[in-house]
């Protein structure tokens, strides 16, 4: 098995939820390395990240971080089900400035 590294980045949308990483095909196996989530705002904000499928979501963390704090959330996280994705949303809408997140991935080949 070979393994093809990558990764996504992008921000929160409020209370909107956004997609981190789609679903991967059917019969692959993917691994989240890592996951990040910046508060870029200046009020506390809770953020939740979730495993998303088509039968249930799967909650990994509801955290709340104050302004200027980070989310680290390390792996591995193994996905090997069709339709399994990663999201990320708010509580709260933001006061100014949404959340920055990074995932970090592999997937075999």
């Amino acid at each position: 098995m070979a393994l093809t590294f990558a990764s996504t980045r992008g921000a929160t949308d409020g209370v909107t939820p956004v997609v981190m990483l789609a679903a991967q095909g059917s019969g692959a196996t993917r691994i989240v390395r890592n996951i990040t989530v910046y508060n870029a705002d200046t009020a506390s904000v809770t953020v939740t990240v979730t495993q998303a499928n088509d039968v249930a979501d799967r909650i990994l963390t509801k955290t709340t971080l104050g302004a200027g704090d980070t989310l680290t959330m390390s792996g591995p996280y193994v996905t090997a089900t069709s339709g399994d994705g990663y999201e990320v949303v708010l509580a709260a809408a933001k006061t100014t400035t949404d959340c920055d997140w990074t995932l970090s991935y592999s997937n075999d080949s």
